[in-house]
């Protein structure tokens, strides 16, 4: 008994299992058979995003910005013409004192050279009795020889005394030369400012002994301050300057001030400096250190210059040129073509380059079709000619 009870167990579980598998078997049939009658899932191709510029050829004004030190438009180094000591110093003698021209800046002994003058004027007197004498004599030779009845003219030019009255004059010359020398070298042991300036350095003090040549001190004028501004030959092709005039705007401007002082142009340059192969244009500010606020030689500058108005240029970010120098454009079917960028100038973030002219094939962009493009901003080394993008316009009109 007890065995067919546990016999009909196992048959019921059995039977059960078979029952279950047939089941899944059945389940998973349908299923498969309903996967099938479903369409396939078409997945749409996802290209990658680029930023663009939409970009017309334009009128721009170049601006070349360089930098450089100002200087005096005359800087001197103060030296004695004559030997003594000296005397007295002036007060304005002193480093940072503005100084007119004529002012008397020092004074050395003139004892010996007033005394050399005086010499020098008994001197001329001298000779020029002589010369009173001599000219007497010669009129009372012509005289005698003409009251002689001799004919024609003596054969010695002594009997009318030419000679001696043709000394007595040179005499008379020298000797007013040295009353002017005398005079110059008493005026020289003032010594004057040669010009409108500022004191910037003095080496003596009273009481010391200068020698000819020794030197006192130094000054620079203050009339004009002068900038060299040293420009490559991609620049000066920027610049509408000729070597007399230039009439664009030129500005003065420090690092961390927001103060700017305007500039004139002053000369060019005739030389190509050997360092760097640049040449320099030369601008000034008149009566610096009457400015707001002054300016002073030894201060650096950047130097804005305006340059010629260039027409059929793309204004871009910096950003547009890869590291190839080429910049990407997005054509009519969104995909990518490269051109190498042909650079006019740089400004600030800027970049203003002429258009490509010629491509290949249906893509050829032409001066009309040129009239609007479409330049990827941030291209990426990745990057292939006929790779398909999805453009989005950052800058510039609509895709």
């Amino acid at each position: 008994m007890k065995y067919l009870k546990s016999h009909s167990r196992v048959l019921l579980v059995t039977l059960a299992t078979g029952a279950s598998i047939f089941l899944a078997l059945a389940f998973n049939a349908q299923q498969i058979k309903a996967a099938q009658k479903k369409p396939p899932v078409v997945r749409e191709a996802v290209y990658p995003d680029v930023g663009i510029a939409v970009v017309h050829p334009g009128e721009y004004r170049a601006e070349i910005t360089a930098w450089g030190e100002a200087s005096a438009e005359h800087t001197l180094a103060l030296k004695s013409d004559v030997v003594g000591r000296i005397e007295q110093l002036s007060e304005q003698f002193k480093t940072g004192s503005r100084v007119d021209k004529g002012d008397v800046l020092l004074q050395i002994d003139a004892t010996d050279y007033q005394k050399a003058v005086a010499d020098a004027k008994a001197q001329m007197a001298d000779a020029q009795l002589a010369l009173y004498e001599e000219e007497r004599q010669s009129q009372q030779a012509l005289e005698e020889w003409q009251q002689s009845g001799f004919e024609g003219q003596p054969t010695s030019p002594l009997v009318l005394r030419k000679p001696q009255l043709a000394k007595a004059r040179a005499v008379l010359e020298q000797a007013k030369a040295s009353v002017a020398k005398a005079n110059r070298d008493l005026a020289l042991t003032r010594i004057r400012a040669p010009f409108d300036g500022v004191v910037v350095s003095r080496l003596v003090q009273p009481g010391a002994y200068v020698q000819t040549g020794s030197e006192l001190g130094s000054l620079y004028s203050r009339s004009k301050l002068e900038v060299s501004v040293l420009l490559s030959d991609q620049q000066w092709q920027m610049l509408d300057v000729g070597t007399t005039q230039y009439n664009g705007d030129i500005v003065l401007s420090r690092a961390n001030s927001s103060h700017q002082w305007p500039a004139t142009f002053d000369r060019v340059e005739q030389h190509t400096h050997s360092d760097n192969r640049q040449r320099a244009l030369i601008v000034a500010v008149d009566k610096p250190l009457e400015q707001n606020p002054p300016i002073h030689p030894g201060d650096f500058f950047e130097i804005t210059v305006t340059g010629r108005s260039m027409e059929k240029l793309w204004r871009l970010p910096a950003s547009a040129i890869s590291q190839n120098n080429d910049i990407w454009l997005v054509t009519a079917d969104n995909t990518l073509k490269a051109y190498a960028g042909q650079l006019a100038y740089r400004q600030d973030q800027w970049v203003y380059l002429y258009p490509p002219q010629t491509a290949n094939d249906e893509e050829e962009l032409t001066e009309n079709k040129l009239a609007e493009a479409r330049v990827v901003i941030r291209p990426l080394s990745s990057y292939l000619e006929g790779m398909r993008v999805n453009p989005i316009v950052e800058m510039g009109g609509q895709p």
